[in-house]
């Protein structure tokens, strides 16, 4: 990577930043999903090679971090959010899964302001979370989206679809389901003839 960024080396490459390279970053990442799912353990291992060279492409053009520091940051956060393994105690899947969600809330928050890179539902959740919720519940909600349906009033169907899908997603939250991951396994289902847990 170094020598691809040096001088001499791809203009293409030093031409690149990290707001630049979100999309491919984005890209390589669900191309990785899309080989899992296929079963394709071959182009699992290009793919994931592919989600890699995006971690050391931004490591290497970050002017504030470096790939060891990439590293040494996941390994950090590895022991913190599992005591339960460097302590030797023995927990529950349930209970690990209770524990990583309290010690990620001791976690320094972060700036919020480019959540928008996320898909819209896992956005929606990750608001909700946060306690920023839609402004009607979910019967409201839908019940307005089926009478612009049935009423024919496209002027106001994206409005309000997109308040009942917000409000789907809010009550996903509350009863500990992801919806966009909910969403993903039906269609995966209907296009694959698969089930995935």
């Amino acid at each position: 990577m170094a020598r691809l960024l040096d001088e001499d080396g791809c203009p293409w490459d030093r031409e690149q930043t990290p707001l630049s390279l979100v999309r491919y970053l984005l890209d390589e990442s669900y191309e990785a999903g899309e080989a899992l799912v296929a079963g394709d353990e071959a182009g699992l291992a290009d793919e994931l090679g592919d989600v890699l060279l995006q971690v050391v492409f931004h490591s290497a053009i970050a002017e504030r971090f470096s790939m060891t520091d990439v590293v040494a940051s996941q390994v950090d956060k590895l022991i913190r959010r599992h005591p339960h393994v460097f302590s030797g105690e023995h927990w529950t899947a349930s209970a690990v899964n209770e524990q990583w969600e309290r010690l990620k809330a001791l976690d320094p928050p972060r700036e919020q302001s480019a959540e928008w890179v996320y898909p819209s539902l896992a956005w929606a959740r990750r608001l909700s979370k946060r306690g920023i919720v839609p402004s009607s519940d979910v019967f409201e909600a839908v019940s307005e989206f089926l009478k612009v349906y049935i009423g024919n009033n496209e002027g106001k169907l994206e409005e309000t679809l997109a308040d009942a899908a917000w409000a789907v997603a809010d009550v996903s939250r509350q009863h500990h389901q992801d919806v966009e991951w909910s969403l993903w396994k039906r269609l995966a289902f209907f296009n694959r003839g698969n089930t995935f847990s």
